[in-house]
């Protein structure tokens, strides 16, 4: 393929994106500001004009200015540096926490629905006890709970995934019994194919439910 056929996909494409920005202008908007925030966070070294712990007890409580963007708090730190050092953090636990509870959510929702019997009616009254209690409560008992054994962000993350995985495990469970009765899933149990093969080819590969829930999952972690 030559340059002069690439000129004209790329035109084409480059259409369809504007059509889609300019029939969903909201959307479009939330898109730039997760973008700038992923990469304030990512390059927050580089943007931050002081080190978020430095502290310079002559400027405190300071209103915003040319040096201090957003000012400085009660110990002369600069705001600003904290924010965008706290966007990486914030950014780290939560999307750490959200893959775990969508590992974990995954296995245990597709085993229930799966497996069902004892182990699915034992599985959702754990849940259903679990979800009783506020879940961002529960998840500062279990930092609590877990204390300085592990590192700080790596605890949060811990208790975010656990907390998480409750909700995940109700939404696959859901969609692997919708899924299990499906008319194929019924013919490949019928032509004599094992459980680990309707679970990874037919129920597993159903990820469109896992990814909604997990997109949910890391602004509530946030």
């Amino acid at each position: 393929m030559c340059s002069s056929d690439l000129a004209p996909a790329a035109r084409s494409r480059t259409s369809r994106v504007l059509r889609q920005i300019r029939r969903r202008p909201i959307e479009s908007v939330g898109g730039v500001i997760l973008i700038l925030v992923v990469l304030t966070a990512m390059f927050a070294g580089f943007i931050a004009p002081f080190d978020y712990a430095a502290q310079e007890f002559g400027a405190r409580l300071e209103g915003p200015s040319g040096a201090h963007f957003f000012g400085t708090d009660s110990l002369g730190r600069d705001v600003f540096s904290r924010v965008v050092f706290g966007a990486r953090t914030s950014m780290l636990a939560s999307t750490s926490g959200v893959l775990l509870s969508g590992i974990m959510g995954a296995l245990l929702g597709v085993s229930s629905g799966f497996l069902g019997g004892k182990f699915d009616l034992v599985l959702q009254r754990v849940t259903d006890g679990i979800h009783s209690v506020p879940l961002l409560l529960l998840a500062m008992l279990l930092v609590v709970a877990i204390g300085s054994k592990l590192p700080s962000l790596l605890t949060v993350a811990i208790a975010l995934g656990l907390v998480g995985s409750t909700t995940v495990n109700r939404v696959v469970r859901g969609s692997t019994l919708a899924v299990k009765a499906m008319p194929y899933v019924e013919a490949a149990t019928s032509l004599g194919a094992t459980s680990q093969r309707i679970v990874l080819r037919h129920i597993q590969d159903r990820k469109s439910t896992r990814l909604n829930s997990s997109h949910l999952g890391i602004s509530y972690a946030v």
